[in-house]
């Protein structure tokens, strides 16, 4: 009796089943389905049978996850499909990890000059200690910002993730508003974030985030300069002597669920 639509036959968990993996990272999982109940290429067009396949109840569809106990975070993203004898058909089903990926951490040092010394206190320098000889000189200094670069992959708007250009926007060129990675509000600035589908089109995009970290904030200081000397005076208050620059928009970055879970 002839099979009435596509009907999945079994999905093979080992055998032809491949697992790529980054270092420790497993990137994505690949399973084989098979699938029965096709028309022959010959009979239709390759893509009526291809659509067809993938159509087939049973088999996973965008961004479910692995059925595996403990792979809930692998989702399927992409489908390969191919006509073997008869009407049968293996479709490899791609699932990628839609888990936090941690890509590197560190610092850079950033050059800068500051009237201060390392507690706050602005430097102060005179002729012998006479009266109306201080002035406050600036120094040249480095200091180390910490870097955090890390990625995840997110459903596309079809599956009701965010839009990838909006996503970008929210969070690009703006420091933490709330304490996230044991920084202060402020602390955090978003520097750059990329996306990409690659091997996943039109199902998910995969964002990759860098952060970099100055404990003293993002805030530019500005002093007064008196313009006969082209000095900043002493015992500046800030509002009136010195001005800290509110440059950052702030976005919450919790919400990203970018920090790592050590277990």
């Amino acid at each position: 009796m002839p099979t009435e639509g596509p009907t999945l036959e079994a999905i093979d968990t080992f055998e032809g089943a491949r697992c790529i993996k980054e270092g420790i990272h497993i990137r994505e999982l690949v399973r084989p389905a098979y699938v029965r109940g096709l028309g022959r290429i010959g009979s239709g067009s390759a893509s009526a049978f291809h659509n067809d396949a993938l159509m087939c109840p049973g088999l996973p569809k965008a961004w479910d996850p692995h059925p595996a106990p403990g792979l809930s975070m692998m989702r399927a993203v992409a489908w390969e499909v191919e006509a073997l004898s008869g009407d049968r058909a293996r479709v490899m089903i791609h699932y990628r990890n839609a888990a936090l990926r941690v890509i590197r951490g560190g610092s850079v040092l950033k050059t800068f000059q500051t009237n201060k010394d390392r507690q706050g206190n602005r430097l102060l320098v005179s002729h012998n200690g006479a009266a109306g000889t201080e002035y406050c000189p600036e120094v040249t200094v480095t200091d180390p910002l910490g870097v955090y670069v890390c990625s995840k992959i997110e459903p596309s708007p079809r599956y009701y993730g965010p839009d990838p250009t909006k996503h970008v926007n929210d969070y690009i060129n703006r420091v933490n508003s709330q304490v996230w990675r044991l920084g202060n509000p402020g602390t955090w600035l978003c520097e750059n974030v990329t996306f990409d589908d690659s091997g996943m089109t039109e199902v998910a995009y995969e964002y990759t985030w860098e952060f970099r970290y100055d404990k003293n904030g993002w805030k530019p200081e500005v002093d007064w300069v008196d313009p006969e000397t082209g000095n900043s005076p002493t015992g500046l208050q800030l509002g009136t002597g010195y001005i800290l620059v509110d440059h950052y928009d702030s976005a919450d970055f919790g919400p990203l669920s970018l920090e790592p879970i050590w277990r």
